[in-house]
């Protein structure tokens, strides 16, 4: 699913959490610092989740894999 807003910067990212740690609710932050309740949630959710504010790869992303098969293929002959 694609984001709908612009992406918090690491510096703002780490101010939610450092608000947070300091006993602040999810109101209070977004209050503070102009945003919404639900960046401010899944900021701090992220980051309790992964320890970082960094935003961590997908599992679904695409990677280029090498394929190690040891299969193979009879070759396609097309009629004259």
């Amino acid at each position: 699913m694609a984001p709908h807003g612009k992406e918090l910067s690491e510096d703002l990212k780490k101010r939610i959490v450092a608000l947070h740690k300091d006993g602040l609710d999810y109101k209070k932050i977004a209050k503070t610092l102009n945003l919404s309740c639900s960046a401010v949630a899944k900021t701090i959710q992220q980051f309790n989740r992964t320890g970082s504010t960094q935003k961590q790869a997908s599992p679904w992303s695409t990677k280029e894999v090498e394929c190690t098969c040891s299969a193979s293929y009879p070759e396609v002959v097309f009629g004259k």
